[in-house]
């Protein structure tokens, strides 16, 4: 072995052990068919401001999956994968005040399944809002 991999060995076993997943303040899973809408509505506790996130799909084909987006009234076509590192899809929320690490508030749409027996894809949104800026509200809350 180099003496780089000795001296990086540690570090990267430091790594292993203490590196945790992120803990979500807000999860909800969607199932939805081809065209169903569904919206997650943010209600900003500071200035009492209401903001709504809608997304459908409409296209798979077997690995990717075309997922349409509306914040703030802005349209967005994105494509997701079930291939690793394609299937997460972030919109930033609400941007930081005083700390960049716990101020954000970030949604993440995580792709998880094509179920093939119903035509239905499986959604997960998962919110980090570490200083509680937001109350959230699911359409439709099933």
């Amino acid at each position: 072995m180099s003496r780089l991999t000795l001296w990086l060995l540690p570090f990267f076993c430091f790594g292993l052990l203490y590196g945790v997943a992120p803990k979500w303040t807000h999860q909800k899973e969607f199932i939805l068919k081809k065209d169903e809408k569904a919206k997650i509505i943010f209600f900003e506790r500071r200035h009492q401001i209401k903001d709504e996130f809608e997304f459908s799909w409409t296209l798979y084909d077997n690995t990717n999956l075309v997922v349409h987006t509306k914040f703030r009234k802005y349209p967005r076509q994105i494509v997701l994968s079930l291939r690793r590192g394609l299937e997460m899809y972030r919109q930033p929320i609400l941007a930081f005040i005083k700390n960049p690490l716990v101020d954000n508030v970030d949604l993440y749409l995580l792709f998880k399944e094509y179920r093939h027996y119903d035509g239905s894809v499986v959604f997960d949104a998962l919110i980090m809002d570490q200083s509680a800026r937001v109350e959230i509200e699911y359409i439709p809350d099933r």
